[in-house]
């Protein structure tokens, strides 16, 4: 395994790979939280490669570092992500700008992993919605700095410039985000596939859909959908009343609504990914997320989401 780590998280991203016709959704899901606390967020991605292929996959974040911070990984590899299904596998995790150079349009963190025991299995329903999720990503929310109500934006840069090449140079560019793809016989070619960075998640039916790859900051944690303070009865009628189309729904609304359904396996502080690494909430409101809602009002909820 590790004599593909370096190769393919060192290719990832870079223009000169051949392109291939497969193409992955990079699905990193939004998360409510209250400043001072800790913000971990479910990453997915769907058909890298092919069923007989290692697959490696790489992105990148941009944040405001006041508000927000780099965390450690409730898997313990010491990093800030946490790949899942865990496995010997250590992902490459740099903030900061050690791996990414200087620049106004670099990221704050890059995040690079490589499978090398399995092929990807595409991990997504026939909506496009994530079935399982490829990791955790820990963040935080400073103290002090982020509002009650704003949503923070996580989102990288298109392109960006990399400070160690090998070759003295600062000026390669790499995409912000990029699959790649190989086979287990020494000396294959690395293969690059494109990744799109999904802005809100892939819907059907009467559901809401609900922004990606941000933090709505909320005082109680989820569920304060009119960022009150609390669970109240107002969360509930702005949530039901979106629902129903008889009120605008912000981002941070649709965001901090998001509870539902709280995953297999979830339980706050102790199993945060469940049995299939996403936790709690699917990235859509619907009358499941009302209905949750209620029940944590009343306290009646079992492992309802709660600040980590």
């Amino acid at each position: 395994m590790r004599k593909y780590v370096v190769p393919i998280v060192a290719l990832l991203g870079i223009a000169l790979l051949t392109p291939q016709s497969n193409a992955a959704n990079l699905i990193i899901k939004s998360r409510a939280a209250s400043a001072g606390t800790n913000v971990i967020l479910p990453v997915a991605a769907t058909a890298i490669g092919g069923t007989t292929q290692l697959w490696g996959l790489d992105f990148t974040l941009n944040f405001d570092t006041t508000k927000v911070g780099v965390g450690t990984d409730p898997g313990g590899n010491g990093s800030a992500f946490s790949p899942f299904p865990v496995g010997t596998e250590v992902p490459v995790v740099v903030s900061g700008t050690t791996f990414v150079g200087t620049g106004a349009t670099n990221p704050n963190l890059y995040v690079g992993i490589v499978r090398g025991t399995s092929p990807f299995v595409t991990t997504a329903n026939a909506v496009g919605q994530p079935t399982s999720s490829i990791g955790l990503l820990r963040l935080t929310l400073a103290a002090t700095g982020p509002v009650a109500g704003e949503v923070i934006d996580l989102a990288g840069p298109a392109t960006y410039n990399v400070a160690n090449t090998g070759d003295g140079s600062t000026t390669n560019s790499r995409a912000g985000n990029t699959g790649a793809t190989s086979d287990a016989t020494a000396g294959s070619a690395v293969v690059a596939e494109p990744v799109t960075v999904l802005a809100t998640m892939p819907v059907s039916g009467t559901v809401m859909s609900v922004p990606l790859h941000k933090i709505a900051v909320a005082p109680a944690g989820p569920g304060d959908v009119v960022a009150g303070g609390g669970i109240a009865v107002g969360d509930i009628a702005k949530l039901a009343n979106g629902l129903l189309g008889k009120s605008a729904m912000t981002d941070y609304n649709k965001i901090a609504g998001d509870v539902a359904p709280n995953g297999a396996g979830y339980v706050p502080h102790t199993n945060y990914g469940g049995t299939a690494g996403l936790s709690y909430g699917d990235g859509t409101i619907s009358v499941g997320d009302v209905a949750l809602l209620a029940k944590m009002k009343l306290g009646t909820a079992t492992n309802a989401p709660v600040n980590e």
